[in-house]
């Protein structure tokens, strides 16, 4: 007799093994101590995970109801969204390039020099276009809330699209293959 086993004879052994441990799995469930112990192992791990949760739902909810407006330099810096330069390099979008994507969007709209955010935006809370005067010219800056700020992380966090710069102050976008 060989020490080789066959494929059959691997295939038979695997069969036996997953018919054992159905057994046994099908013997547990049966077992109503068995059962409780699953249950309260259960409760318990999802009591630790709320106990984690909740001080970060506080911060959370705290954020949201603040007051206050946080520049679009800063929501770049909070979002984090990638884009590859002509040489293919992944970067980080500053301010510039943000604006661009959120023109690109409709979150903004470009006024000659100048961003402005879409009026039904503003209407809803999630920031507003500040007009201001400096050194005798008119200056227009972006602010969004932090509902806003929220709007924009859902926005963009299962973005599946990639972002890509010409090198001539454009940025292209494509949907993923």
């Amino acid at each position: 007799m060989s020490d080789l086993f066959t494929y059959e004879d691997e295939n038979e052994r695997e069969r036996e093994v997953q018919e054992r441990v159905q057994r046994e799995l099908d013997k547990k469930l049966k077992d109503p101590k068995y059962m409780i112990k699953l249950y309260e192992k259960r409760v318990k791990e999802l009591e630790e995970r709320e106990r984690e949760l909740k001080p970060k739902a506080r911060k959370y909810e705290q954020f949201l109801d603040a007051e206050g407006y946080v520049s679009v330099s800063d929501v770049a810096a909070i979002l984090k969204l990638k884009y590859i330069t002509p040489s293919g390099q992944s970067r980080e979008m500053g301010r510039n390039k943000l604006c661009i994507l959120f023109v690109h969007d409709k979150i903004m709209y470009r006024n000659g020099t100048d961003y402005s955010l879409m009026k039904s935006l503003n209407d809803s809370g999630y920031g507003r276009t500040h007009v201001s005067e400096k050194n005798g010219h008119t200056v227009t800056s972006v602010h969004f809330t932090p509902k806003g700020i929220d709007w924009l992380i859902e926005k963009y966090n299962n973005d599946d699209r990639i972002f890509k710069s010409d090198g001539q102050g454009d940025l292209h976008v494509f949907r993923k293959e």
